[in-house]
């Protein structure tokens, strides 16, 4: 039997973990019942990937960070699905439109919160270690590439980059959804868990001929 710190401790866990399922589940009822002007195209690929992360390999670093990856990647397709898209809050003389990706990422964070916070307990992110060299070069070259092509684009078309903000925006995004989700990915319950919403999400895509 564990200490009752380790009981503590795994019922807090509990709402982050649910609450990050949660998010998964929300974002493919999103991404199937919306207008999205991003098309997912040959969804058979990803449902190979989403029966992927359903195999319950022996227990080996290399083949969990690639389900981990994976699902990740999932993931943040879906957050890529549900950007432009908004839902409107009113309440009695204010309105607010509220993007379904800001909804996502908000519940992300709870359930992270909540799997990580604990009384007398500092919030850490060793993991981040694990992957944040390839975030740091894709913030280099995208940040690179801007700063390049800015005086070509100023002096033959008359702008710069001004309009591509958005791309280091959605960058940053990713990035969150990523430190977020990247440790409840961790748990082989939970990768299996999304595995088979993202199997049945793109199941139904293909039998309602979506990306085909």
């Amino acid at each position: 039997m564990g200490s009752g710190k380790d009981q503590r401790k795994n019922l807090i866990e509990v709402p982050g973990f649910y609450l990050s399922f949660l998010a998964v589940i929300i974002a493919c009822y999103i991404s199937f019942f919306s207008k999205s002007s991003i098309a997912i195209v040959r969804p058979v690929i990803f449902l190979v990937a989403s029966f992927f992360m359903l195999v319950p390999f022996k227990p080996k670093p290399s083949i969990k960070t690639l389900q981990k990856i994976t699902g990740f990647y999932l993931i943040a397709i879906l957050v890529n699905q549900s950007e432009g898209q908004y839902f409107q809050i009113s309440f009695l003389p204010v309105k607010a439109s509220i993007p379904f990706g800001s909804a996502i990422l908000l519940l992300c964070a709870t359930g992270f919160l909540a799997g990580k916070v604990e009384p007398g307990e500092r919030v850490t992110c060793s993991y981040a270690k694990e992957i944040a060299g390839g975030w740091l070069l894709a913030g280099a070259v995208i940040t690179g590439h801007m700063l390049l092509l800015w005086p070509m684009l100023r002096k033959f078309y008359g702008y710069g980059y001004e309009r591509n903000w958005g791309v280091l925006g959605s960058l940053c995004l990713y990035l969150l959804v990523f430190i977020f989700l990247w440790a409840v990915l961790e748990k082989r319950r939970f990768r299996q868990g999304i595995g088979l919403v993202f199997a049945v999400f793109y199941m139904a895509m293909i039998f309602a001929k979506r990306g085909l």
